[in-house]
């Protein structure tokens, strides 16, 4: 069994985030095999060049661990040239932070972008961080699923904290959306996982803004047995065509 951390972030020397020693530190204590991270906050609002650098040379450096997130603001004019080139350089998952690159998720402002991916038969995980603020509610996430039902989202932090009422009516109609665990509460995440399918679970810690040691083991205490290998990495794996 395979166990993936859908939701780690790293940073460069002058980011409060730490870099990827420490995380690579952190998943050892905790026996977690591989983690996708996440650029920092600065390189979602505006320098996207640096964060995919610095998250795809973390990959090339540790390439049985680390697993890239790539991003781009999508307001730029050549957004999608951007991102293209992040994606050759090794992206493996699409990421935004729309409440950080100031654009509601269920406007069609990505729209430009996934409709490139499509025709250019590219196919990632897309993750949206959601949750706390209106640009990313969950049913916001609907909005932009339903439009694209070929491709696959995954709701970062299930929208916590604020609209976690949302997550099952939007996950349970909307085959192509996945639920991530970071910053949700272990209990109420498996909750909520059981109403909608465990098929749909992805297990994220929030490192290093949550402890991830501490994420994973209370996750591991409340699962069931039988899905631990389907939510701790299964069902990331498979989204990403398999890990090797």
């Amino acid at each position: 069994m395979m166990l993936i951390d859908a939701c780690c972030t790293i940073g460069a020397e002058r980011d409060p985030e730490p870099p990827a020693e420490q995380l690579l530190r952190e998943m050892d204590r905790a026996g977690v095999d591989r983690a996708v991270v996440h650029p920092p906050d600065r390189c979602f609002a505006w320098e996207n060049e640096a964060g995919n650098e610095l998250t795809t040379a973390a990959a090339r450096e540790h390439a049985d661990r680390l697993i890239p997130a790539v991003t781009v603001n999508p307001w730029r004019p050549e957004a999608w040239d951007r991102l293209r080139q992040a994606l050759e350089a090794g992206g493996k998952v699409l990421t935004f932070a729309p409440g950080v690159q100031g654009f509601v998720v269920g406007s069609k402002k990505l729209d430009p972008i996934l409709e490139n991916l499509a025709n250019n038969d590219i196919d990632v995980p897309i993750y949206i961080h959601t949750g706390h603020h209106s640009h990313a509610a969950p049913s916001q996430l609907f909005l932009l699923a339903r439009r694209f039902p070929a491709m696959t989202f995954i709701m970062g932090h299930s929208g916590s904290t604020d609209y976690a009422l949302d997550v099952v009516p939007v996950c349970r109609q909307s085959t192509n959306v996945y639920m991530e665990s970071s910053f949700t509460g272990a209990l109420g995440f498996v909750r909520r996982l059981a109403d909608v399918g465990w098929e749909k679970g992805i297990m994220g810690s929030g490192f290093p803004y949550y402890d991830l040691s501490f994420a994973w083991s209370e996750l591991r205490r409340l699962l069931p047995v039988e899905r631990h290998e389907a939510v701790l990495g299964g069902n990331l794996g498979r989204l990403l065509g398999g890990v090797p």
